[in-house]
């Protein structure tokens, strides 16, 4: 009987510690990010008007102007070196397919172009960062 209740609680605690571990590593996942911060777009309608905020994740991209928040998915490299001064340049299609980013990053600058996805015209707009 002794023995099952140990089997027990050891259980308990692999299970624990096993919990407890996934959610450090999810946390420190999603914490591994750089910020910048953007001019305006260029040739911008009203909703994308404003200062830009950039976030890079290992896969994402993400900006906010404080009224828009786009999410972007990496689709071309796939494995991208983070220490290369000179980077490759990054495509990425947007969550809602509507939009293509090409984004150039060269240390802590970098120039995203946005090019919507669109069937009777092709509308492109530009912004430069710096690291924020």
């Amino acid at each position: 009987m002794q023995m099952q209740q140990y089997l027990i609680i050891i259980k308990n605690i692999l299970f624990l510690g096993g919990i407890y571990l996934s959610t450090n590593t999810l946390a420190m996942a999603s914490n591994n990010f750089e910020k910048f911060k953007c001019d305006s777009w260029t040739n911008a309608g009203l909703r994308m008007k404003g200062n830009v905020t950039l976030q890079l994740t290992s896969n994402n991209l993400e900006w906010t102007n404080g009224k828009l928040t786009v999410r972007a998915d990496l689709i071309h490299p796939k494995k991208i070196d983070e220490k290369a001064f000179n980077k490759p340049m990054r495509i990425y299609l947007a969550e809602d397919k509507t939009a293509v980013y090409f984004l150039k990053q060269v240390t802590d600058r970098l120039a995203l172009v946005r090019a919507q996805a669109t069937v009777m015209d092709v509308k492109e707009n530009r912004i430069e960062c710096t690291i924020k």
